[in-house]
């Protein structure tokens, strides 16, 4: 078997070259003193030209495949002839593109193999990919492929053609991305991805051409770790693992991708190896340094991190690629850094350091004491740049807040400790994993607190100058100690040490929210959102913030053209949700709680919106409260849902006794959603003459106060 892929990769790579000298040389290197391998690759190339005859290009002989006519050859390369063809059976008009596999190819296992797999890459559903749409094999015992037919520029004649600038071209990458993200959930590799198998239509969507198709045709491949040999690609684009006929994994796929950045945004590829020889290319792909690509600091960063020799240190995976070029865009820091340098090269940056900060000082005038005891309690712990990159990667999953990447940040932060016990960030990135793990994964109070507040305190001890360890033990401090001045004191120690954290001013305003102090809440959110003025979520958090001192309809105006500009985005369809609620808009509200609790994954919210709306349904306002009731009333029962919900769905449907007892577990029980009760004006209308509730509400205004 071994054999047979070399003697594909090198067969490949010959119909790439045009019959003469060039193809000659690409043999002999290849083949080296292989005499009966070069035997054996020059009677494919003879025989390649009984694909030619049984596929002939004069329009009136085109073949016919199962119930596809071909009616234009659009191309011919090393994996087949291409063509474009039309249904012939009258059941339905549609277009496509036929593939036929080439004649050295076609044996009785990549025709079973084409059997197992042509129904999963048909299952392939994604706008940005050209998915796969019949299969089989000719009359000429030809195996083909039936695909999408996608009329469009490559990549990088799409870009040449419309002039786009550096902002358009990073926007086309990122939907490359999308799409890799996508299969590589599906546990595919692309393998070869280049110009030409993106395509551009006229609206300026991408579609990702042959995806699956190097799997089709290696016979050996597994889900996610495909062997493969140096020529089965395209070699300008291939991957160091990938060149050194190394296992593959979906990180090889990212550095391809940014070879495809590189390129896009340059005009050139990021090595000198046009025309060397074999062997030449895959020393340069595998050892070079890539020359530098005179982008500005952070997109160089994120095309140096995908060009990275070594698979681990290379994005996680696509969508932490997308992810770091949409903050590019955004204007935000991106995760990336520039691989480190070498002892000497650090030296000679520690000087230019040393001089930006004398000409910031200069600029700047007298440093502030807050500025000079900051630079004295600076750690100077130098983190590995292992549990480095591990931080790094941990704060990608958490930025995504589901339940599972929570806990995959979670075990990403441990790891980290594990490699550098004494650095502080990734006992701030565990502490806000736990914090979260509780709002986004249902953990329980008692359980995430605790943690959260250990690894909050260790942070601290560890680097006392670090804003970001006092925020997240303000948080943990407030939230789950109850105890509110303590926590307002991290909170504002937090933004002394660095007033542009944007984090420490959201959570302070969400404390001062629950206290009563709304308009102070209002200015701190605003703070947020102008060191962060791109962030959707910030921009959601401000109208919510901007909605609880009073101003209602500036504030739904706000969500609702959010919800227009960022409809994957689930906070603005919760807080709309609220705000319609209250106005007894229950359609609007069922909508939007629905749309909210699918792009958050939320199970328990979806049970509760089909309740309400089968309440709704069968009997208007009160039968959606009482639906919204005993979908509270189960989830509690099951462990999943809080007291205090309970006891609004309670008190809204006149359950004087049920609300009351179950607010007093949820004070018992200290979750924080208690605090609400002293803005609730609805809910527990009926109880505001009962002792019990008013001794209740005594102390929990007695907590804020």
């Amino acid at each position: 078997m071994e054999r047979f892929r070399k003697v594909e990769e090198i067969f490949h790579a010959a119909l790439e070259k045009p019959a003469g000298r060039d193809r000659d040389t690409l043999i002999r290197e290849s083949c080296g003193l292989d005499e009966r391998l070069r035997t054996e690759i020059g009677g494919l190339l003879a025989n390649d030209e009984r694909v030619r005859a049984a596929v002939p290009p004069a329009p009136e002989r085109l073949p016919r495949f199962g119930v596809w006519q071909a009616v234009k050859l659009l191309g011919r390369g090393g994996m087949g002839t291409v063509y474009l063809a039309e249904r012939a059976d009258g059941v339905f008009l549609m277009a496509a593109a036929v593939k036929v596999v080439p004649l050295a190819l076609a044996s009785p296992a990549i025709e079973e193999r084409f059997r197992r797999e042509r129904q999963f890459l048909a299952s392939l559903d994604h706008p940005k990919i050209a998915h796969l749409i019949d299969g089989g094999v000719s009359d000429t015992g030809l195996p083909y492929l039936v695909m999408e037919f996608v009329d469009g520029l490559t990549i990088d004649e799409f870009c040449a053609a419309r002039q786009l600038d550096t902002r358009a071209r990073v926007g086309l990458l990122r939907q490359v991305l999308e799409a890799l993200a996508y299969v590589h959930g599906r546990q595919v590799i692309h393998r070869d991805l280049k110009p030409s198998n993106i395509l551009v239509g006229e609206a300026g969507q991408v579609k990702l051409l042959d995806f699956g198709t190097a799997r089709l045709v290696d016979v050996t491949a597994e889900a996610a770790l495909t062997k493969t040999g140096i020529f089965a690609f395209t070699p300008e684009y291939a991957s160091p693992e990938q060149v050194r006929g190394e296992p593959l994994t979906f990180a090889s796929d990212l550095y391809s991708a940014g070879v495809l950045l590189y390129r896009l945004l340059t005009g050139r590829l990021p090595y000198r190896i046009a025309g060397a020889s074999p062997a030449a290319l895959a020393g340069a792909i595998a050892r070079a340094k890539p020359e530098p690509s005179g982008l500005d600091a952070p997109l160089d960063a994120i095309v140096s991190k995908a060009l990275c020799k070594n698979p681990a240190s290379r994005y996680a995976s696509a969508a932490e690629m997308d992810a770091d070029l949409a903050r590019y865009l955004e204007g935000r820091h991106v995760l990336a850094r520039k691989p480190r340098w070498n002892v000497r090269f650090a030296m000679a940056a520690a000087f230019a350091i040393c001089a930006a900060a004398i000409w910031l000082l200069a600029r700047s005038g007298p440093v502030r004491p807050a500025d000079a005891a900051r630079a004295r309690l600076a750690p100077s712990h130098e983190p590995s740049k292992e549990a480095e990159d591990l931080y790094l990667r941990g704060r990608y999953y958490w930025e995504k807040r589901t339940p599972q990447s929570l806990r995959t940040a979670l075990d990403i932060f441990g790891q980290a400790i594990a490699k550098d016990p004494g650095y502080a960030k990734p006992y701030v990135g565990a502490a806000d994993c736990y914090n979260l793990l509780r709002e986004f994964a249902g953990m329980p109070d008692s359980e995430a607190y605790p943690r959260s507040l250990a690894a909050a305190r260790k942070a601290v001890q560890l680097d006392d100058s670090s804003a970001e360890a006092h925020a997240s033990l303000a948080f943990a401090t407030f939230w789950g100690l109850w105890d509110f001045k303590r926590g307002e004191q991290e909170f504002q120690r937090a933004i002394q040490l660095d007033p542009n954290y944007a984090s420490a001013h959201l959570w302070y305003a969400n404390a001062l929210s629950v206290v009563g102090r709304r308009q102070e809440a209002f200015g701190q959110i605003e703070r947020a959102r102008q060191l962060e003025p791109k962030s959707a979520a910030l921009l959601a958090d401000e109208a919510n913030a901007l909605y609880d001192t009073g101003q209602r309809e500036e504030a739904i105006r706000r969500l609702q053209a959010l919800v227009s500009d960022e409809p994957a985005l689930s906070s603005p369809h919760r807080y709309l949700s609220a705000a319609y609620f209250a106005q007894r808009n229950y359609p609007r509200y069922l909508a939007e709680a629905k749309r909210g609790a699918q792009l958050s994954n939320d199970k328990a919210g979806m049970e509760v919106v089909d309740a309400a709306a089968a309440g709704f349904a069968a009997g208007g306002e009160r039968g959606l409260l009482r639906g919204m009731c005993a979908a509270r009333t189960s989830l509690y029962q099951r462990g999943s849902g809080s007291a205090y919900n309970l006891a609004l769905a309670s008190g809204r449907v006149g359950r004087r006794a049920d609300a009351l007892r179950y607010l007093k577990i949820s004070f018992e029980k200290r979750e924080i959603a208690i605090l609400n009760m002293q803005f609730e004006q609805d809910a527990f209308r009926e109880l505001r003459s009962n002792p019990t509730y008013q001794k209740l509400l005594a102390q929990v205004e007695a907590l804020v106060h």
